[in-house]
């Protein structure tokens, strides 16, 4: 059974890594891409306060930052429910859990197995959704607007819709993260070592 130990600074941090992980989150949020799925460099937020503070920390801190910058982004709550919430939950959580002790295989190894595992959530959460429940998306709202496109590209093939929103998330999920995580943690290392220090493994 998962135990979870949370402190107050477990508390402040999550509170922390869920700000900037919106903020940062909703800053690139219209970028055009060739699928709903946003590009977000952002991704290396919820990453890093996931190696250095706990995975639970990374997971949940994601999980509301992304429900956040969602609603802010297509003004409804619906498409992140069904893809972009749990799934970064699983994915950073899972960073997390497989980058400790840390190292920059541990961190690249993690990285992918989170990414892969949050980029299925999403690409069948969203096929879910588009495919059967599109009926929630409130009409008028930005969201109603951007998923017109896939919801006809799914309706000419599915199975090609839900693996390149797949391999999309995970390839610049998993770029970002490890090019831009990888300094940002060497300089937290060396700043706050103690972060990084077997006590902090959980």
């Amino acid at each position: 059974m998962v135990k979870f130990r949370v402190s107050a600074r477990d508390v402040a941090a999550t509170a922390l890594n869920a700000g900037l992980y919106a903020v940062g989150s909703y800053l690139t949020s219209y970028i055009p891409t060739p699928w709903i799925v946003q590009l977000r460099p952002a991704v290396v937020i919820p990453a890093v306060f996931a190696v250095a503070f706990s995975p639970l920390v990374g997971g949940l801190g994601a999980a509301i930052g992304t429900f956040i910058a969602s609603i802010a982004t297509y003004g409804t709550a619906i498409l992140t429910i069904f893809s972009g919430t749990p799934a970064n939950f699983v994915c950073f959580y899972l960073l997390g859990k497989f980058s400790k002790p840390y190292n920059n295989r541990n961190f690249a190894a993690g990285t992918v197995i989170g990414f892969m595992t949050g980029s299925i959530i999403i690409g069948f959460g969203l096929w879910f959704l588009l495919a059967y429940m599109n009926f929630l998306i409130p009409a008028g709202t930005y969201a109603y607007k951007a998923v017109q496109g896939s919801i006809a590209a799914i309706a000419r093939d599915p199975a090609t819709w839900i693996l390149s929103t797949i391999v999309w998330t995970l390839g610049t999920g998993a770029i970002c993260t490890i090019l831009l995580g990888l300094p940002i943690l060497r300089i937290c290392e060396t700043a706050f070592p103690q972060l990084f220090s077997k006590e902090q493994i959980k």
